[in-house]
């Protein structure tokens, strides 16, 4: 798959890494880093399952390289998005409500090593569930970030397409704000603009000071 999509790499190194494990790390600014996780391999839903120890413990050695991705990020002051698409959550659509998504070790270890470096990383960003979510962490400080759960464009699973752009601050790379653009299938498929049911601030909307982990609804 590395080869095929070679483009796309900014460097042999990320490529080398994606190719390794399905995960890597892009620096996108002065002080600011997106880290890519592959979170299939933690997902309740993966076949085969591993058959090794080492791959049934930290499959494609995942854990171990984001620690040192976090680690160093520390080191140099830098900010991380950390990015994935299964959440490490119980599941919230209908039909399998309550289901855990992670296999439920490797959860624990994931928020494990989040509360650990959650100086570091500025927002947590996911999605699978075709829902807009906003998920308070318990075990987090009350100015760091919460967990963003992000709807779908495709309309599978009976919801309508959605997309967010978000606002964060170039200072501090915290997510400030979000604006969500819909669709109605059933009223706006003919429209010129059908992506025009907007929401232009979800802390407004929600009625929230900010986006932080301080605030629960």
């Amino acid at each position: 798959v590395a080869e095929q999509q070679s483009y796309m790499f900014v460097d042999e190194l990320e490529k080398a890494t994606f190719a390794c494990g399905g995960y890597l790390n892009r620096q996108l600014g002065d002080n600011l880093q997106v880290i890519i996780l592959n979170t299939i391999i933690w997902s309740m839903s993966l076949t085969p399952k591993p058959q090794s120890k080492m791959d049934q413990e930290d499959p494609f050695g995942q854990f171990q390289w984001l620690r040192s991705q976090l680690e160093s990020a520390r080191i140099e002051n830098n900010k991380v998005y950390v990015t994935g698409h299964i959440p490490p959550m119980l599941q919230s659509f209908t039909g399998s409500l309550g289901n855990p998504l992670y296999d439920i070790e490797k959860a624990s270890r994931l928020w494990d090593l989040m509360v650990e470096y959650q100086d570091v990383i500025a927002g947590i960003f996911v999605a699978h569930v075709h829902s807009n979510e906003l998920r308070h962490i318990p075990s987090f400080s009350g100015d760091a970030a919460p967990m963003f759960v992000g709807t779908s464009i495709s309309p599978c699973y009976t919801t309508n397409p959605a997309f967010r752009i978000v606002k964060y601050s170039e200072e501090t790379h915290a997510v400030e704000d979000m604006a969500t653009f819909s669709v109605d299938l059933e009223k706006d498929v003919d429209t010129e603009k059908p992506f025009s049911r907007i929401v232009p601030s979800l802390t407004e909307f929600l009625g929230m000071e900010s986006l932080t982990n301080k605030e629960r609804l």
